[in-house]
């Protein structure tokens, strides 16, 4: 972690307050999908929300499944 002077945190505050923050994750939905299939529920609202909030951010970018489906996810598969 990068140490900062007291001038340079009040500009990154600043910077931060009135800039539009957008995060792009590829992990959260992993993260989400993996804790619900242990029985988990409100994975987001629990585990991640809470940190975006408070790291100021305004939007957030979340991928959806694509060609590969559940694939990915074998947890999610009924067992054979």
């Amino acid at each position: 972690m990068v140490t900062l002077t007291q001038d340079q945190e009040q500009r990154a505050a600043r910077i931060h307050t009135e800039a539009i923050v957008i995060d792009q994750h590829s992990d959260i939905q992993m993260d989400v999908v993996a804790h619900r299939g242990r029985g988990d529920t409100r994975v987001l609202a629990a585990r991640h929300l809470p940190g975006l909030k408070q790291g100021g951010f305004n939007g957030v970018v979340l991928g959806t499944l694509g060609r590969y489906g559940l694939q990915l996810y074998p947890y999610l598969q009924t067992p054979t």
